[in-house]
């Protein structure tokens, strides 16, 4: 116990000489605390690591508890100060004042973190929310995400803040425990800011590893702020774990701002990715490049491929200054609006080569989300994806016919 301090556990290496390792934290209850329930500080010699946290309940007097009124006042857990390899396994982390985990690389970057089958913010049915992440990752590297509910916090379930090589699946994320009702997470599913990088979301080959990311008040999946080269491989956003009837997450299933390179559903995945049942957009870009959907990614279907569970407005929108999308998704139908709508000057040199596009409300593929675009003379013009006129049939041939576009 850290009685001087207002932790109720701190394990940490004050003299830098590679201590503090390899202790257990089993089977306790920390709760009522000034500051973290558990504080693991390390040093550049390495102290601080192996440690796990194991069947503890960090922020309540008891498991059958459903108040909120004896959470820890900082962190549920906080790891620094370069302290690597620890564990944080079948616990319960909630109603503490600020997130349930924080890894702070900040001081010192933090390797091979495990956050794996725990309750954060809620007690599988309800929430027992978090002040503010339920799990926030600054700048910490190869942090393992899974079989964790994480839902019911204050802000995001999860927060990726300039973090390298994070895996993240196997995860209930703004949905209870058996991923049939919402218990949002106040603002994302997961978000990635500040160039998180290099993040693997689900799996392209393995169902078992999708996460169900729904039910959150904004966007199930926000990457911005310069996020790149993450990759959404199988999940469910915006369904329940069924993938049969919608959860929908407030905005866009994935919203992107300001992020490059990254794409979701792996060119050769095998397991079905689907974006469905959202408030908004299935996806929606914004000033970024590169962006690309392959065809894994379903679109407005449910996960037998047949049934309509459109997204409320367009399918995909690609907005002011995205530039060099690529979007060969399998299925684009039954959307609110547009298939794909394409939007903004500036929003040029898009391929749009998706495999299905069909019963959305608005056009399968709209320039300028204002409908029919006329076709003019030339290709020059100014507007999204420089109006590029669409193909006209002036002579019918022996087997095909010739025309102009």
């Amino acid at each position: 116990p850290d009685s001087d301090h207002g932790h109720g556990v701190r394990i940490y290496d004050p003299t830098a000489s590679g201590m503090a390792s390899y202790n257990m934290l089993d089977t306790l209850r920390i709760y009522g605390f000034e500051h973290d329930g558990i504080l693991i500080s390390g040093d550049p010699g390495g102290g601080g690591s192996n440690n796990a946290v194991v069947n503890t309940l960090v922020g309540a007097a008891n498991w059958a508890s459903t108040s909120c009124s004896l959470g820890n006042l900082w962190e549920g857990i906080e790891i620094k100060n370069g302290a690597d390899n620890n564990s944080i396994t079948y616990s319960q982390i909630v109603c503490n004042g600020f997130s349930g985990v924080w890894l702070d690389g900040t001081s010192g970057q933090i390797l091979n973190t495990y956050i794996q089958n725990n309750n954060i913010g809620n007690n599988g049915s309800q929430a027992m929310g978090n002040g503010a992440s339920g799990i926030a990752d600054f700048q910490a590297n190869a942090t393992m995400i899974s079989n964790n509910i994480i839902s019911g916090n204050a802000n995001d379930g999860i927060w990726l803040n300039g973090s390298t090589s994070a895996v993240i699946f196997a995860n209930m994320i703004g949905v209870n425990s058996i991923g049939d009702t919402a218990i949002p997470n106040a603002f994302t599913g997961i978000a990635m800011t500040n160039g998180a990088t290099n993040t693997a979301v689900g799996s392209p080959t393995d169902a078992n590893a999708r996460n169900v990311i729904s039910g959150n008040t904004l966007c199930g999946v926000d990457i911005n702020s310069g996020a790149t080269y993450n990759v959404l491989d199988g999940n469910f956003i915006g369904l329940e774990a069924a993938g049969l009837a919608a959860i929908p997450n407030g905005l866009a299933g994935v919203c992107l701002n300001g992020a490059s390179n990254n794409t979701l559903s792996t060119f050769t995945a095998t397991v079905n990715q689907y974006i469905s049942g959202n408030t908004r957009e299935g996806v929606y870009a914004v000033n970024s490049a590169s962006v690309v959907v392959n065809p894994a990614t379903l679109i407005g279907v449910a996960s037998d491929g047949n049934t309509a569970l459109g997204n409320g407005l367009d399918g995909v929108y690609l907005d002011t200054g995205t530039t060099d999308a690529q979007i060969y998704s399998g299925q684009v139908k039954n959307n609110g609006g547009a298939g794909i709508a394409v939007v903004g000057d500036s929003t040029v040199a898009n391929l749009i080569r998706p495999m299905v596009v069909g019963n959305n409300a608005g056009l399968g593929i709209d320039l300028g989300s204002d409908g029919h675009t006329a076709n003019d003379v030339g290709d020059g013009d100014n507007g999204p994806n420089h109006l590029m006129n669409f193909p006209e049939v002036n002579t019918m041939l022996t087997g095909g016919f010739a025309g102009y576009a």
